[in-house]
């Protein structure tokens, strides 16, 4: 039995990540991705922006 392919996998973490409310949560999920792989998770950075914007 094979494992769940990459792409559902990074679906599912910016499913998550945006249904998150906490946008505290938000921005340090967004942070560990990009800090993981910048290439792969370079989706999380618009979390970064937005979560500055509101002055965090």
């Amino acid at each position: 039995m094979r494992g769940a392919e990459t792409e559902d996998i990074d679906a599912e973490r910016k499913r998550v990540i945006r249904s998150t409310k906490d946008k505290n949560k938000r921005h340090e999920a967004a942070e560990y991705l990009l800090k993981k792989d910048s290439q792969r998770y370079a989706w999380a950075k618009s979390y970064l922006k937005k979560t500055s914007d509101d002055g965090i």
